[in-house]
């Protein structure tokens, strides 16, 4: 049970990230981050989050407390951070993690698929932190999530970027976002 709540959940963020609309906005560069209070967590990011358009199923919803998700969207990079409380599933890091990989593998059209897993903390936590090359529908794609768990609580962070010249300014976006971590509740 704990593996599928957690799949479900990584699922419907990678859905919505690997989409990666086609939308470019006028927000700062990408050396410029401001520390901003979301989804529980305080962190630099390159613009204001704002609301995400991810919906629980309604199979779910008995099952979290709380669910949350925002978006940033700066030119060809996205960052979203999911925020989930479970009421009675077990949460496993490792299990979470290792179902991010599946689950983006998995993906319809994603082909040269390369990751990679280490260990890492986020807010003096362990955590999980994930990094992804592949190709999709022709674009090339780099993508970073940083996975932590405190109690029934998850978080996601997710970095995503078209484009292979994207490469070394979403290594310093991420970087910097998932070193600025803190929980702050």
């Amino acid at each position: 049970m704990k593996t599928h709540l957690l799949l479900i959940t990584i699922a419907l963020g990678l859905l919505s990230l690997v989409s990666c609309k086609d939308k470019e906005t006028n927000s700062t560069s990408n050396n410029h981050l401001t520390v901003y209070e979301v989804a529980g967590l305080s962190l630099e990011l390159p613009d204001k989050p704002v609301i995400g358009d991810i919906r629980l199923p309604e199979g779910l919803k008995s099952l979290v407390a709380k669910f949350e998700n925002y978006k940033v969207v700066s030119g060809a990079t996205q960052l979203s951070i999911i925020h989930s409380t479970y009421t009675t599933a077990e949460i496993d890091l490792d299990d979470s993690a290792n179902g991010t990989i599946t689950q983006i593998r998995s993906l319809p059209g994603i082909t040269s698929f390369v990751s990679t897993k280490e260990p890492a903390t986020a807010s003096g936590l362990p955590a999980r932190q994930l990094a992804f090359t592949y190709q999709k529908d022709g674009q090339s794609f780099n993508h970073h999530v940083l996975i932590f768990i405190r109690g029934m609580e998850l978080w996601q962070i997710q970095i995503i970027s078209r484009g292979e010249s994207t490469a070394a300014a979403t290594q310093l976006i991420r970087d910097h976002v998932f070193g600025s971590v803190e929980i702050i509740d």
